[in-house]
């Protein structure tokens, strides 16, 4: 079986920024969740992303709801592991001069053991959420990414490497497959 890692975002490092909610070049608030869920965004870009912490920079960071911020270091690895599994929205962080990118991921892997995680699924009379019939509810015990659930970053092991060679921000990675 193939071995999948979560990338994590260490929010708890000293003299790291924080990133806030994002706005479309029209000063209107984009909801961060869209970047979460594998579809395609329409937007105004450049997005403007405000730092609601200052503090260093990172190649790699979640703002506001776990969307993810990249520098254009992380999208030269990404393209050499998977150039047509992303796209990016451009977008100007507040007070800093770098060029940075909201990274929409845009294929979804099922790589969820469901023999050995826990889980509920949406039932399919709800009339809460009818939206998410089929998809996971809720998991107790995770092995692996969540189709439907939009949560984190996920890649192979080849591609961690690279990217904690090469970049500065993430705090590791979560082997979630065994």
């Amino acid at each position: 079986m193939k071995k999948y890692y979560r990338l994590l975002d260490n929010v708890e490092a000293e003299d790291r920024w924080h990133l806030g909610f994002p706005k479309d070049a029209n000063g209107k608030e984009i909801n961060p969740e869209h970047f979460r869920f594998v579809d395609r965004v329409e937007c105004c870009p450049p997005l403007e992303i405000p730092v609601v912490h200052p503090g260093e920079p990172l190649d790699f960071t979640f703002a506001a709801l776990d969307m993810p911020i990249v520098s254009k270091r992380v999208i030269q690895v990404l393209e050499q592991f998977a150039p047509k599994d992303f796209e990016t929205i451009d977008a100007s962080v507040e007070q800093v001069y770098h060029t940075y990118v909201v990274l929409n991921l845009n294929k979804m892997i099922k790589c969820l053991d469901e023999t050995r995680s826990e889980f509920t699924l949406w039932p399919k009379d709800t009339k809460t959420r009818p939206d998410k019939v089929g998809l996971y509810n809720q998991i107790t015990k995770i092995r692996g990414r969540r189709k439907g659930s939009g949560l984190g970053a996920w890649g192979s092991y080849e591609f961690f490497e690279e990217f904690g060679v090469r970049l500065a921000g993430p705090s590791g990675n979560e082997d979630v497959t065994s």
